[in-house]
C-alpha cells in the first residue's frame, strides 16, 4: 500500500496591494461599490513569475526536507494550457506533476 503523508503547508501572497480605492477613475466604482458586492476591500498584485513554487519553496522549509516527490495543481484561466504542475515540479528539482481541473471560482468565495 502507497501512503501519501502531507509534511507541511505554506502559501505566497504578492507584497503589493491594491486598494479599492486604487482602482481605475474610468471603471466607475469606489469602495463601497465594490465591498457591497464582493467583500473585497483590496487584492495582490502579482508580477510576473511563479507564485507556486515559492510557496512550495516556503512549504520545503518549514519540513526541513530539501526534496518534494510530486506536485498537484489547477489550471488557471491565464493558462489552462500546458498544465501548470510541471511548471514548480520542474523548479523544484523534477517531482512528479499532476493537475487537477478545478479552475477558480472568482466571486463564489470571499472571506468575512
Amino acid at each position: 500500500m502507497t501512503v501519501a503523508v502531507l509534511e507541511g503547508i505554506a502559501g505566497f501572497v504578492p507584497p503589493r496591494t491594491v486598494a479599492n480605492d486604487d482602482l481605475p477613475v474610468a471603471w466607475g466604482v469606489d469602495d463601497a461599490w465594490v465591498r457591497r458586492r464582493s467583500g473585497i476591500g483590496e487584492r495582490r498584485w502579482a508580477a510576473p513569475g511563479d507564485l507556486a513554487l515559492e510557496a512550495a519553496r516556503k512549504a520545503l522549509a518549514v519540513t526541513g526536507r530539501p526534496l518534494v516527490d510530486a506536485v498537484v495543481a489547477t489550471s488557471t484561466p491565464s493558462r489552462p494550457m500546458p498544465a501548470m504542475a510541471p511548471r514548480p515540479a520542474t523548479g523544484l528539482g523534477g517531482a512528479a506533476a499532476w493537475d487537477v481541473s478545478a479552475a477558480c471560482s472568482g466571486f463564489v468565495y470571499r472571506s468575512r
